[in-house]
C-alpha cells in the first residue's frame, strides 16, 4: 500500500523523548535544498539526510543524518490518501 501524496513523516528525538517534524533533503548545495518525495517507507534507505523540527516556536530546523530506524509516519496523516 502506498500514499498518493508524500508522506508526512517524523523524527524520534531519543535525548528528549519526543517525536518531531521531519523532512527528507535529495539536494542541498549551499542555501538551496530540495525536499525527497517519499511514497512508502520502502523507499526509504538505511541512512539517509534529513532535517528535523526541533521547534516550532522559533522555526529551529537540525540537519542530521537520519537511520530509518527513527522514522515513522505521522499519526493521522495517511487518512483517506490511500492508492491501492
Amino acid at each position: 500500500m502506498a500514499s498518493n501524496n508524500s508522506l508526512q513523516l517524523e523524527y524520534y528525538l531519543e535525548s528528549e523523548y519526543r517525536w518531531c517534524k521531519l523532512e527528507i533533503i535529495s539536494f542541498l548545495c549551499g542555501g538551496i535544498e530540495k525536499a525527497a518525495a517519499v511514497k512508502t517507507l520502502d523507499d526509504l534507505p538505511k541512512k539517509f539526510k534529513g532535517r528535523y523540527l526541533y521547534s516550532s516556536e522559533t522555526n529551529l530546523w537540525i540537519y542530521i543524518n537520519v537511520d530509518s530506524d527513527d522514522v515513522r509516519i505521522k499519526p493521522g496523516s495517511m487518512q483517506s490518501n490511500y492508492a491501492w
